[in-house]
């Protein structure tokens, strides 16, 4: 049975995040404050991304605003790697019809990655901040921060 509370756990989450593809519920407060806390030659980035990444986004970056046991140097770090992360997404631009596939099917969308480290390389970020971009989807980090910033992201 314990199979069947997966499955049910899962198609709920599916339906969640087909719902926030769909009707993405931006904050503007927040907006304000992440584009606040973003390097100043992100923002023109950040402002690319459709309505439904930049929910995304704002979603982890306020999750990692309160993630418990952080050491406010990491904390930083993984807020920035939550502007960050998908930052590439503006440059892959994918139709809404890709976005409720990938919701429904197992696809790959390892593209923004290779495309927002570019992006950010251009843009003169740290590369540790490069590194985990480009990561951000690894089965296996071994970097402890990425792998923390992993489940946030994977939840949200």
């Amino acid at each position: 049975m314990m199979w069947l509370t997966r499955l049910v756990d899962r198609i709920l989450y599916r339906c969640w995040q087909f719902k926030q593809v769909l009707f993405p519920i931006i904050d503007p407060e927040l907006w304000l404050e992440a584009l606040d806390f973003a390097p100043a030659n992100w923002r023109p980035h950040l402002k690319r991304l459709r309505r439904s990444e930049r929910a995304h986004v704002l979603r982890v970056f306020a999750a990692i605003k309160v993630e418990a046991d952080l050491e406010n140097v990491d904390r930083q770090k993984l807020l920035l790697l939550a502007l960050a992360h998908d930052i590439g997404k503006g440059v892959t631009r994918h139709s809404i019809f890709f976005k409720v596939a990938k919701v429904i099917f197992p696809i790959s969308n390892s593209a923004h990655c290779l495309a927002g480290a570019k992006l950010l390389r251009r843009l003169k970020a740290e590369k540790w901040l490069i590194r985990m971009v480009l990561r951000h989807h690894c089965q296996s980090p071994t970097n402890p921060l990425l792998k923390r910033f992993q489940e946030v992201d994977d939840r949200l």
